[in-house]
């Protein structure tokens, strides 16, 4: 059986050379997180991921599904799920894609992944995307219900760079798009930030699952996007993986890293030209300077860039 451990503790683990608990060598890590939401907009991302469904080695890769040929994705998948479709090595280890169609031995992705140049013997793993049932549960929510999401805490879910679809939990403790309408099983997938607004006091939300030592594939495009930083602990500016985004000689030319201080408040970065963080007056950013689990990066020329997330390299004795 799996031991939880407090992310707290992973931290202090990673600091200080001390080995994170599991059960055997070959069991992967899991943990709880507790994060603290404050009346405002709480940025936050899913650090603790749920455990792989399914994984080994694809058969072969097309131009809009993957092949697995002694699986039977018709019997092990749940009809009407997310699942996330993680690339574990080769050229394009990290990649993810969001599946929500298959039949017994393929999965249908929306992304070209033969083009992309993902392998056709490359390793995989799938795992199902939690909701917000899952994330933020339903009658015994720390969230503040509501007849209507005015008087509601909301959660926002970006769709894009600056767009959002938002859901409260009504009355009845159903969740509910922003309208009104029935939002059953809504997934959240974790290299998305997630906005909380909350509307009362302060509470805890409780998070579980495993840490994903793995590498995570993030695409970013122009404008404000909210993701997910994924690993629970030990993550900084400098390490995390954000050394592709567009450099400048001052934040206003560069790509800028926006992270959160409270809410509504935010300490912004960029990479000048000498491949040094800076903090948006054009001084030296802090060394090892901690990141949220969430944050915003403010892409500024057209098209996509795939951010390569790392996890801290102590996450390699895990």
């Amino acid at each position: 059986m799996k031991k939880f451990i407090p992310c707290s503790f992973l931290l202090a683990a990673l600091t200080t050379g001390v080995a994170f608990s599991q059960t055997t060598a070959y069991t992967t890590p899991v943990g709880y997180s507790t994060t603290t939401l404050v009346n405002g907009f709480n940025v936050i991302g899913l650090t603790l991921q749920s455990s792989a469904v399914n994984s080994g080695a694809l058969s072969s890769v097309g131009a809009t599904s993957v092949t697995v040929s002694n699986a039977d994705f018709t019997t092990s998948l749940t009809a009407g799920a997310t699942y996330i479709l993680e690339i574990t090595s080769g050229a394009k280890n990290g990649a993810i894609q969001e599946v929500t169609s298959w039949t017994a031995t393929t999965l249908n992705t929306p992304d070209n992944l033969l083009a992309a140049g993902v392998e056709a013997t490359a390793s995989f793993k799938l795992r199902k995307a939690p909701t917000l049932e899952n994330v933020f549960g339903t009658t015994a929510s720390v969230l503040k219900k509501g007849a209507t999401s005015t008087i509601a805490d909301v959660v926002w879910i970006p769709t894009g760079p600056g767009t959002y679809s938002r859901y409260f939990l009504n009355t009845t403790s159903a969740w509910r798009n922003a309208a009104g309408g029935a939002a059953l099983n809504t997934p959240i997938i974790y290299t998305d930030g997630i906005l909380v607004e909350h509307k009362t006091t302060n509470v805890d939300l409780v998070t579980s699952g495993e840490v994903k030592t793995s590498v995570t594939g993030s695409v970013i495009s122009k404008g404000f996007n909210l993701i997910g930083t994924v690993y629970p602990a030990g993550v900084t500016l400098q390490n995390v993986g954000l050394s592709n985004l567009k450099k400048g000689a001052t934040a206003s030319l560069a790509d800028v890293v926006w992270v959160p201080k409270g809410p509504g408040v935010y300490d912004r970065y960029f990479l000048n030209t000498s491949n040094a963080w800076r903090n948006a007056a054009g001084g030296a950013a802090t060394a090892d300077l901690p990141l949220t689990s969430g944050i915003l990066i403010e892409k500024k020329d057209a098209g996509n860039t795939t951010l390569t997330l790392t996890a801290p390299t102590a996450y390699s004795s895990l």
